[in-house]
Parts: C-alpha cells; structure tokens; sequence
C-alpha cells in the first residue's frame, strides 16, 4: 500500500509527534508499504529553520528519511511563537501541502492509496480532507490531542466573550463533521475513541503512544529500591501553565 502522511511536525524535530511517526514509518516500510511524507523543514522550537537541520530536510528538497519514508518539503512562514503567528503557520503549510502533492501527482512521482492528515495543527487535517477528495483515496485522521474538545474546555475571553463562544462552536461543530467523514479516526486513548463514537464517529482506532524500552535499560534502581521504571507523563503543560500565569 503507498502511505501519504500530511504532517506539520517531523525529523529531525524532536518531539511526541515526530518521534512517533518515526516508529509507525518504520513499521510501515518493514512491512512492504511505501510510505511519502509531505512536511516542512525542521522550524518549530524557534519558528526559523534549525540552523542544525541537514541540507536535505530545507524547502524544497526530496530525500528518503532515515526510517525509509520519501520525505517531500513544503515552504512555511516564520513566526513567533504567538497563537496568531503559528496559526498563519499551520494555515501556509497547510495551503502548500495540498499545492505540493498536486504537483507530485502531475509529476507522476506520487500516487498514494490512502492520505493520513495528523493533528495537531488542525489545518492538516483540511488538507488532508483536501487530497482525499482532490485524489479520490480514503483520509485517515489522527487525533493525537482530545479535538475539538481542547478548545471547547478552554476559558473564554473576559473581552467579547459571546463572540469566542460562537467561535468555540463552530470549530467543534467543523472538527466533529471532518472526523465523521473520514474512513478511520485514529486516537491515542481508548477513552477518547469512546467520546469520538459516541458522536457518530463510524470507524475509530487506538495506537497509543509508546517508546522503546532498550533506551532505558541502563537506569539503575531508585535508592526506594524499585526494579522496575515508573514514568508519569504529564503532557505539554508549559503552554498551559504560560496562560494561567497571563491571566
């Protein structure tokens, strides 16, 4: 089966999603699948281009990554780390994601079976939605993050509150309507799943999130005398804390 995965975040970024798609492209490829990636090149610490990132992962460039997918690169815009400026981020690459697989299909240099949109950034999934239709292939939705509830959850403004509140709903209402259309929704915890097919969501998948346990097989025993590793994982929770602190 060829694989195109339509991500914002990828190697040699190191990251949740990065690190994951890592594993899964491995996976895939051992399995006999080809795999084509279409992402932009390495910016999301600073919102520049790493000064560290290899030649082949810049705008424009083609190269095989090092788990065996073809990695396509699409331009983006600098930002700063604020919400407005990665939003016209996510919305750019995004925009040149679908533009970049055109061309790549036109080229005959891709023609995928099935197009995976991982989110976030929830542009992704327009564009994935985008190709599925452009290509007439079955979208896969990754959800990563518990949308469109994140945003439900969060705390109106003080500052025309009736307008953010209108605003909340209809991205629910959109992100809810996208997943329901896809051929399969993919999400890391089984309780989510359950939220998802309570809203009609046909078709949901768990992959959880995981690592390889032979990174940490040299940790010694805690001085409590455990013989086994307990991690906690909290999750992004800077973002999180950032805004409390604003407020």
């Amino acid at each position: 089966m060829r694989v195109l995965l339509l991500t914002h975040y990828f190697e040699p970024e190191n990251g949740p999603s990065q690190r994951r798609w890592s594993a899964l492209i491995e996976r895939f490829v051992a399995a006999g699948h080809i795999v084509d990636v279409v992402a932009p090149p390495p910016h999301n610490r600073t919102g520049k281009i790493d000064p560290d990132a290899p030649a082949a992962a810049l705008r424009g460039r083609t190269a095989v990554g090092s788990h065996g997918g073809t990695v396509h690169r699409v331009s983006f815009l600098q930002h700063t780390g604020g919400v407005a400026s990665r939003t016209l981020d996510h919305l750019w690459v995004a925009r040149g994601s679908v533009r970049a697989v055109r061309r790549l299909v036109r080229d005959g240099r891709l023609n995928p079976d099935i197009v995976v949109a991982t989110a976030p950034a929830l542009p992704s999934l327009i564009a994935g939605r985008t190709v599925a239709r452009m290509l007439h292939i079955p979208l896969v939705v990754e959800m990563r993050d518990a949308w469109p509830d994140l945003v439900s959850h969060t705390p109106g403004l003080t500052r025309g509150k009736r307008v953010v509140t209108r605003l909340k709903r209809r991205v629910h209402e959109f992100v809810t309507a996208l997943q329901r259309s896809a051929a399969l929704v993919v999400t890391t915890t089984e309780t989510f799943a359950r939220v998802l097919r309570e809203r009609d969501v046909a078709t949901v998948a768990v992959i959880r999130n995981g690592t390889s346990l032979r990174r940490y097989a040299g940790i010694p025993p805690t001085e409590h005398g455990h013989d086994e590793l307990r991690v906690l994982y909290m999750g992004t929770i800077g973002a999180l804390l950032t805004y409390l602190w604003a407020r």
